[in-house]
């Protein structure tokens, strides 16, 4: 028999398919299905996911530098 929790898993899998990133595999899921955990879980599918990883461009952030006041 199935788990539920080995079918959330394949129902996420399946909604990211695409590769559509966090947001739009969410708004997939909330127009199908629900069940507990169901954002938590999508999110750590496309955050570990090797195919998204390469193909997003990384927002690296710039420190903030203290900048000299002149008069």
């Amino acid at each position: 028999t199935h788990h539920p929790s080995a079918l959330e898993d394949r129902v996420v899998q399946l909604a990211h398919e695409g590769h559509q990133g966090i947001v739009k595999t969410k708004i997939l899921l909330r127009s199908k299905v629900w069940f507990p955990n169901m954002d938590h879980k999508a999110e750590l599918v496309v955050k570990n996911c090797l195919c998204c990883q390469t193909n997003t461009p990384l927002r690296h952030i710039e420190p903030l530098r203290m900048s000299d006041l002149t008069e």
